[in-house]
């Protein structure tokens, strides 16, 4: 963020977007190589569009552009299934891969 400009305080929130890595897999890299400002995107110079996850094509495509896309299997594996677990931890029957299964994950951390 610093790199492109911007700047940040401390406490501050900071927004951001978790994008797949070069080769279409959710990145073992530092987290920040693929995290990106919501603004990003919003530019029209800042070259990045976001794709989809099936094609990696943007809705319009641009040869100019970097195709971004959102890493869906990093949000529901750190920030929607730990909720979900712990809401139905009480509920008989239920577990982690089974809750997984249910929010369409293919596989765990």
């Amino acid at each position: 963020m610093k790199a492109r400009g911007g700047v940040a305080k401390a406490g501050e929130v900071i927004p951001y977007v978790f994008c797949l890595g070069s080769d279409g897999k959710t990145s073992k890299s530092a987290q920040a190589d693929h995290a990106f400002h919501p603004d990003e995107f919003r530019r029209k110079d800042s070259g990045l569009k976001i794709g989809t996850p099936n094609t990696g094509q943007p809705d319009k495509p641009a040869s100019s552009h970097i195709i971004a896309v959102v890493d869906f299997d990093f949000y529901l594996s750190q920030q929607v299934l730990p909720p979900i677990e712990r809401l139905c931890e009480e509920i008989e029957g239920t577990d982690r891969a089974r809750l997984a299964e249910c929010l369409g994950m293919c596989r765990l951390r």
